[in-house]
């Protein structure tokens, strides 16, 4: 029979960030979910004591549940994830690119609000024209001064249109440059990485080179010994 032998990559000199604790924690539980998902489904229930016979298991309870024992076996595996996970040059971050802080959607929100009472303005200055146009041979009056003060606020209306269309146009610009320019960095932070990982392969291998070439150099002087002894024996 072939004798397995394990050689899992070393993550020993990985530390991971405080700030990966919840997810450690998170993906502990998931772990723990997913074993006991698979083991109900394969016809397994809670039992005292584990019985292979029975399908009776004690650790098919809640996460919160689980002997301490269990947990840190279950955390223990997510840490060992993680750190392949950067050990690899993956970056782990909850920062997504496509989201929008705070302030920005309080900008958008401000300016639609602007825009929206403009266009109702607008629509009230045109519904009054047309009410004006309308009527304005029952008046005594002329009605022109009327219509001109309403054109040019019309005007206004529109131009402020324009300018808030003008604002929500560089908010999408902007965002679309801030996109952009995270991508390019979180690309240039992989390219380092690999690089990196590249450079510490390479020292790795040239080193087993050296210590094969040296093994062998040991060997072809023993034999060179064994051959000397071997023609001074004649």
């Amino acid at each position: 029979m072939k004798t397995y032998i394990p050689n899992p990559l070393d993550t020993e000199h990985i530390v991971l960030p405080e700030a990966l604790n919840e997810l450690t924690e998170q993906m502990a539980r998931n772990v723990h979910e997913v074993w006991a998902k698979g083991r109900i489904d394969e016809g397994w229930s809670y039992g005292e004591q584990r019985d292979d016979q029975q399908k009776k298991h004690p650790c098919l309870v809640a996460y919160e549940e689980l002997p301490e024992t269990e947990r840190e076996y279950d955390r223990n595996t997510a840490i060992q994830t993680l750190k392949l996970i950067l050990k690899l040059g993956f970056k782990i971050s909850k920062y997504s690119i496509r989201s929008i802080d705070s302030a920005v959607i309080a900008r958008i929100k401000r300016i639609y609000r602007g825009f929206c009472w403009t266009m109702g303005g607008t629509l009230a200055i045109a519904a009054l024209v047309i009410v004006v146009l309308a009527f304005s041979p029952y008046f005594e009056y002329d009605s022109w001064p009327i219509l001109v003060t309403m054109t040019i606020v019309g005007l206004c209306a529109i131009c402020w249109t324009g300018y808030y269309g003008r604002q929500l146009l560089k908010i999408y610009t902007d965002s679309r440059k801030q996109i952009f320019d995270t991508e390019l960095s979180l690309y240039r932070e992989s390219v380092r990485r690999e690089e990196l990982i590249l450079n510490e392969q390479t020292n790795d291998e040239l080193q087993n080179l050296k210590i094969e070439i040296k093994r062998k150099d040991l060997k072809i002087a023993e034999l060179e010994k064994e051959i000397k002894k071997i023609k001074e024996g004649k």
